[in-house]
């Protein structure tokens, strides 16, 4: 006698009711699920996931690639994690580690049915090739792409940068630095365009030599302050630049990417004179990658004395909850729901059936940094 026989004998229902009940269908009474799956729990049944694949024609899984996992992609997987489960399905995640022939593997897994869709969060092969396998099955990217045959839930970055820029210059705020993520990717290009845009229809200066490119955590936002306060010193014809005032404790503080010449310049300027040449070359406002740039850019401006928002304003990107602990001004970025939309992509492969998309917007949420 077969496990769902036997679970149909014990419970007093059909194999089809027993069968409707493993496969969580709705079309089940709480009560009737209820002694179906006391029986289940007594005789510690586990479903062979292998047969039911068979049986079905998939495997319930879908792979999620990725070069790493880091903070400031969890909560998208998370929520990608959720939706798929509550339509039965488990994921798996692809590491590639930047390693092409690595990251492949998920895709030749899509290509031998191991998985039945794939959601791509960063890619390093070329698109052309991840394009080619769409054929063996739905492919959806959250990774912005300039290719119609991958679909991305991606927003455009151009809108959410503008809102930060914007706030800064309705502030007087125009001496910008930028700190970007990815060099090569949509987002970055659309983010410096959106800058550029600004400053530009206004006649101000476009402050490339303040780009600072694939500062990812709060490690880079803390370098990116060393760097700005280094190329403030060293900036010419500006003789009247200076460094804004650290507290006499922050003078010994160890700054090892700042090489002891330049070190002792940044010292020696310390007590010049404020002038508007001076306003003219130092920072007044940080736009960051990400919120953990952010606070690793206000940390690191903070331990060396600059007063913020006074002196440097700092705006995050994507309202993570380190944002409201830190009281980071940053853009809204609606994350989880663009995770929704990419399970909503996959559905018409994955559940014969297209499910509705979540509207998307940013929003701008000042707070204590500007």
């Amino acid at each position: 006698m077969s496990n769902l026989e036997e679970i149909a004998k014990l419970s007093g229902f059909s194999k089809a009711t027993v069968s409707r009940v493993l496969n969580k269908s709705r079309h089940v009474s709480p009560e009737t699920r209820e002694k179906i799956l006391n029986v289940i729990r007594e005789m510690d049944y586990v479903p062979n996931r292998n047969a039911v694949s068979l049986s079905k024609g998939k495997t319930l899984q879908i792979g999620m690639v990725t070069e790493n996992i880091s903070e400031v992609i969890l909560p998208f997987m998370t929520r990608f994690v959720e939706v798929a489960a509550e339509h039965g399905f488990q994921t798996i995640i692809y590491t590639s580690d930047s390693d092409r022939k690595r990251e492949l593997q998920a895709f030749e897994d899509l290509k031998q049915k191991r998985v039945d869709g794939l959601l791509i969060i960063t890619c390093v092969n070329e698109l052309s090739l991840v394009s080619s396998y769409g054929k063996y099955g739905p492919i959806v990217s959250w990774q912005r792409t300039d290719r119609p045959d991958i679909p991305s839930v991606a927003m455009d970055q151009y809108d959410g940068y503008r809102l930060a820029v914007e706030h800064l210059l309705s502030l007087g705020i125009t001496n910008i630095a930028n700190a970007f993520g990815r060099p090569s990717s949509l987002n970055t290009k659309r983010r410096a365009q959106a800058y550029e845009d600004l400053m530009t229809q206004r006649g101000l200066e476009v402050r490339r030599d303040w780009y600072f490119e694939a500062v990812y955590h709060m490690a880079g936002g803390q370098e990116t302050v060393r760097r700005l306060l280094a190329g403030s010193a060293d900036r010419q014809p500006d003789p009247g630049c200076r460094e804004s005032k650290r507290h006499p404790a922050d003078r010994s503080a160890v700054r090892p990417n700042l090489l002891p010449e330049t070190d002792a310049r940044i010292a020696g300027l310390q007590n010049r004179r404020e002038s508007s040449a001076a306003e003219s070359a130092v920072p007044q406002a940080a736009i960051c990658a990400n919120d953990f740039v952010a606070a690793g850019v206000l940390s690191e401006a903070r331990r060396l004395g600059w007063n913020v928002p006074g002196e440097l304003r700092i705006v995050g990107f994507d309202n993570m909850p380190i944002a409201e602990t830190l009281g980071l001004t940053t853009v809204q970025n609606p994350i989880r729901d663009q995770a929704y939309n990419a399970f909503s992509l996959l559905s018409p492969g994955l559940l014969g059936r297209p499910l509705p998309l979540k509207p998307l917007e940013f929003g701008l949420v000042v707070r204590e940094t500007t």
